[in-house]
Order: C-alpha cells, then structure tokens, then sequence
C-alpha cells in the first residue's frame, strides 16, 4: 500500500457511538426493530448510543445526512460511528464530508453495502473502518445477535482482538417482515451453508482490505472516487460481495472483468466473495434455485479473477455481505489468507508483530517541528513508539510511527535523580497504551531515581 492507514483506537465500555442513517432512514420504518438493536447494543458491547437528526428521518438531503455525519465525527466524546443500514444514494452525500474533520479524531465506521461509498471514501483519507455491522439487519431482528456477529462487533468496537472467520453453519437470504411483530422475535428461513470454495496457490497471505458491494464499486470507478493507479491496491485483499438486487452471475462478471481491467484483480494478493443471497420478499426460489444462483455466481468468479490473477489467493462463499449471519471484516485492516490449511483470520487491530525492543529506539535530537497527522495502528501502535530527548534532557517527543503523538518534561532534583514534571498524549493516541510505552522508555533512559512533580 502506497500509504499508511490509520487505524482508531477502540472504545471503552460507557463511551458514546452514534448511530446514524447516512443513505436510507430504516428506523423510521420500523421503529421497534430499531429500539431493540440499540438495547442489544447496549447488552452487547456496553456502549451507549447516540441518534441524531436524520437517523429516523425519512428523505433526508444528502446535506443533512453529511452533517450529521461531520456532527458525529467532530464530537470527542463520540468514539464510533455505525450505520443504520443501507440504501442506494449515499454517493450523494460524499461531497458534503470534510476530510478535516475525519482526520483531526478518527474513529471507526461501522456499515456495508451503500455503505461502502462511506468506507471507501474514508479508506482514501487513510482512516480504516469495518465492512459490516447494519444495527437494523443484524442486531434489531430475530431471537438474538448471532453470536458470529457479536463477536466480530466487539472485536471491532471495544477489544481489537485476532479473530478466526469460520463458517456459521446456516444461512438466510432475507428475515421476518420488519412490520411483522415476529420479526422480534424469529429468524428468517435458514439453510446450511455449503463448503467456501478455494483456488489460487497453497501459501499464506496477509494485507489490507479494501472492496465492497461490487455495484457500489462499479459507481465509486464511474463517479472517479478512487485513484486512478491501481497500485494503491498492491498486495491487499479484496473484499467483493452483491446485494439484495440479486445481479445475475452475467452482470456481476461483467463489473468484475472491469475491476480486472483497471489492474485491480492483479494487484490483490487475495481476494475474498462473500456467500451472496440468492431470494428476497418478491423472488423466493425453492433450494435448488437458491443454490444453483450461488453456483452460477461462483463459477464466474473462479473463471475471471483466476484468469486476471491466478497468483491471488481466493475463497469464495465467507458470509460478509447480506446474508446472516454476518461476520463483520476490517476495512483497511488486516487480513490473513491461508491458501494451504484453508483458513481466514482477521485482525481488528492491526500492528506489525514485532517488540517494541526491536522497534523503538532513542536520540538526541533537537526540539523541533509540529503535529502531523497521526498514521499509527490502533492500540498496539505503542510497538511504534519512538521517544527522542532534547539537548538539555529536559523535552521529550513522542512519535509513533514517525508522526509526532506527545511530550514528556523532565527535570534534575536537587536531591538527586530526575522528575516527570509534564506528559501529555495526543487524543487519538489515548488509552492505546502509547503513554505506558512511552513513559517506560523515559524511565529507561535514567538508571537514577524518578519522581513524578505534577
């Protein structure tokens, strides 16, 4: 990847996240199916939502939805951003965003689909998100959360923690009709899942993620909303998936030949399509028909990414997209493939596994220079913390993977030893454990006695 991501720190258990509709207001639909996913929300993670304005605003302008959007990521005490669900108009809203205000606070988005326009906008503002996680499909309907979905929600929100994907089991296309009080309390008609298929070389592969709903991509490349040199994506792992249109294979081919033709198929070194649904309210085919839909979408896929990149390895049939249960993917974040055991591990936080004896280390240098944006990884970026001192021992710059995060003061006792008279850490930095990092590395420097003077 050309350029570094910035992975957000995670939330704490009491923090406030927004909840917002920035393509289609379901809450205002189904309102009960809403209130139950923010209770769940709350059960599940501890987190506190917040709505805003057009989060149950039926035909909201894309102005409005933008705002709102900007209103959430500029509040400090906001520290996640999940989607309601999606829609087909976001790519309106995009142009009413300011990178700005994105960069000066990042903070995960959670959401997928329509959401995509959102996801892919932030990926090129260097900020990581996650694919996945609409409160109003996945946490409002049916007896309870899928514990997949759950698991990948809290990993994604509070713990960061490395997560094997594996297959649910069952599966459903479309659940109980919002309207229907059963839709509280049942799933939709599920099935069993069939084997992921896997092709491409028998190695192991990790990268980042970028990728989507393979129609809103097509709009993003149409619309010019990502670079035009398809290197950006070398050594990524796709994320491709379809909707609830249910595309026939032919026109899913056809957008995937043009991501090939644009050098992005090439440039990935994995690529991962998502289990796709196969029915929905108006066209509910029998078990057959629904199988030979994802045989049909399959086969397409093997025959065109493998003809574009035979070297990238593919799994085929991870439910990612819309279907349920849903795990929910880092965005921009780190995933591995295992083409040999058959395996797909993802990381909610990315660092690179190294100690921090091996990536940390210590200069005399000048106090110089102002704050740079912060391109660190989440909250193991202390692993990348580099303290530098001033001439006179007594300014200390904390940087994180080569961007200024803080400052330590320290100062002689009379007595004998030194003092910590000052330490302050970035916001986007805090409890990430870079201060810890950072504080033990002062501490380092001296073998006389500490004292902390504030």
């Amino acid at each position: 990847m050309p350029f570094n991501l910035i992975h957000p720190t995670h939330a704490r258990v009491g923090d406030k996240v927004a909840v917002l509709s920035p393509s289609f207001a379901a809450p205002a639909v189904a309102p009960a199916v809403h209130e139950q996913a923010m209770r769940r929300l709350t059960e599940i993670t501890g987190l506190v939502p917040v709505e805003y304005p057009t989060t149950r605003q039926l035909g909201a302008s894309a102005q409005a939805r933008g705002a709102d959007l900007m209103t959430a990521f500029a509040d400090p005490e906001i520290r996640a951003v999940l989607a309601t669900i999606g829609g087909e108009d976001q790519i309106t809203v995009i142009p009413h965003l300011d990178a700005d205000v994105i960069r000066a606070d990042p903070k995960p988005f959670l959401g997928y689909s329509d959401n995509t326009n959102l996801l892919s906008w932030l990926w090129t503002q260097a900020v990581c998100g996650y694919y996945g996680g609409s409160t109003q499909v996945h946490l409002g309907p049916g007896p309870r959360v899928d514990p997949i979905h759950a698991a990948s929600l809290r990993a994604a929100l509070l713990t960061g923690e490395r997560l094997e994907i594996v297959d649910p089991g069952e599966s459903e296309d479309i659940g109980k009709d919002w309207n229907d009080p059963a839709a509280l309390t049942e799933n939709g008609d599920r099935e069993p899942t069939e084997p992921w298929t896997w092709a491409g070389p028998a190695t192991e592969v990790s990268g980042p993620t970028w990728g989507g709903g393979i129609e809103v991509l097509q709009w993003l490349l149409t619309a010019g909303r990502f670079p035009a040199d398809a290197s950006v994506l070398d050594g990524a792992v796709l994320l491709l998936e379809t909707s609830e249109e249910l595309i026939p294979a032919r026109e899913f081919g056809w957008i995937l030949r043009s991501l090939g033709e644009r050098g992005m198929l090439a440039a990935a070194d994995a690529i991962l399509v998502a289990r796709p649904p196969a029915s929905d309210f108006d066209h509910r085919p029998d078990a057959a028909g629904r199988a030979a839909h994802r045989a049909e979408q399959r086969n397409t896929a093997l025959k065109i990414i493998t003809n574009y990149n035979p070297d990238a390895v593919l799994c085929i049939g991870i439910p990612f997209g819309h279907t349920r249960p849903q795990w929910i993917l880092p965005y921009g974040g780190q995933i591995t493939v295992d083409g040999t055991n058959h395996q797909v591990w993802a990381d909610y936080c990315y660092q690179e596994r190294r100690t921090a004896r091996q990536a940390v280390s210590g200069s005399r240098t000048a106090w110089a220079g102002h704050p740079s944006p912060v391109t660190s990884s989440c909250e193991t970026r202390r692993n990348a913390v580099r303290v530098t001192k001033s001439r006179h021992d007594l300014a200390w710059l904390i940087t994180v993977t080569g961007s200024l995060g803080g400052f330590v003061m320290t100062a002689p006792v009379s007595t004998g030893g030194m003092s910590i008279s000052d330490f302050f850490i970035v916001r986007a930095l805090r409890r990430a454990g870079v201060g810890r990092a950072a504080a033990g590395q002062v501490l380092a420097f001296s073998p006389d006695p500490w004292s902390i003077g504030f």
